[in-house]
């Protein structure tokens, strides 16, 4: 529910040009998040861990509650002063006088409180339909791209490789900070590369790096002796989290906050997750 609402609320917040970098931070803070998760159980004891993961969530709580709500929100709930407000407090200094002036008249003149349709009246739209279902096979990508079962299996991969020597844990840690310096120049791709071109490339050097890694293994495990070659498999998985952020990570993040309306996006959004949570179960 969280990672969902803040989705939503990251995308409602966002002008049109920063809505995929923005939308794309979240998948920054996620990797940040595994880091921190790594890093502190590899430290501390379970019932330690358990209480600072317990803890931070309240803090969040407590802080959010001086964040703005969003003006689309706010504007279909009629509150139009407050989305008026909030509005002007999210426009940078020297856009707010003119913009915010021709906003309130928009709304005054055009904006009419409609009764939010149901899951069923939304998909009777054709627009929405295609959508949900791009979101859909989208996620199934993302989530088959293999990188949840590199980064289970990144200490084994490294040992196997011929790295022997790093304690247990350190691996996936070093992997998933590999993937979260990638997704931080992924958002400056977001903005100046089209969408299609960026699945289809990074995808293909993906699916190059992904056939690399299992063809070392399963030569291995026929006992052919790569002593010496342990480089190649870590060499492609590290070309491989390069191609996974900046392709199918960064794209399905973005278009999870662009494709839908507001109105469908609450409703609509939660089936492509169930799908994606499905699909890593």
């Amino acid at each position: 529910c969280y990672l969902f609402i803040v989705q939503i609320y990251v995308g409602e917040i966002s002008s049109t040009e920063n809505r995929a970098s923005f939308l794309n931070i979240i998948h920054i803070f996620v990797h940040l998040g595994i880091i921190f998760i790594y890093t502190l159980g590899h430290l501390v004891s379970h019932r330690t861990m358990n209480i600072i993961y317990g803890t931070i969530p309240l803090l969040y709580a407590i802080a959010f509650q001086a964040v703005i709500e969003s003006p689309p929100y706010l504007r279909s709930k009629g509150k139009h002063e407050k989305a008026q407000h909030s509005q002007q407090l999210l426009m940078p200094k020297n856009q707010r006088n003119t913009e915010v002036e021709m906003m309130a008249m928009n709304m005054k003149l055009s904006y009419q409180v409609e009764k939010p349709k149901s899951l069923k009246e939304l998909l009777k739209i054709k627009s929405t339909r295609k959508a949900m279902v791009l979101m859909c096979v989208q996620f199934f990508f993302f989530q088959m791209s293999g990188t949840n079962a590199i980064s289970f299996y990144a200490q084994t991969i490294f040992m196997e490789a011929g790295v022997r020597n790093l304690h247990p844990g350190i691996s996936s840690i070093i992997y998933v900070s590999f993937l979260t310096i990638n997704s931080l120049s992924a958002a400056i791709f977001a903005r100046r590369f089209d969408r299609r071109v960026m699945l289809c490339w990074f995808n293909a050097l993906s699916a190059i790096c992904l056939t690399v890694i299992g063809t070392y293994f399963s030569l291995k495990s026929h006992g052919h002796d790569l002593e010496g070659h342990g480089w190649i498999p870590l060499s492609a998985l590290c070309i491989n989290s390069i191609a996974f952020c900046h392709g199918t990570a960064t794209v399905t993040w973005g278009l999870l906050g662009e494709l839908f309306t507001i109105e469908a996006k609450k409703v609509i959004a939660p089936v492509a997750q169930i799908v994606s949570h499905a699909l890593t179960a």
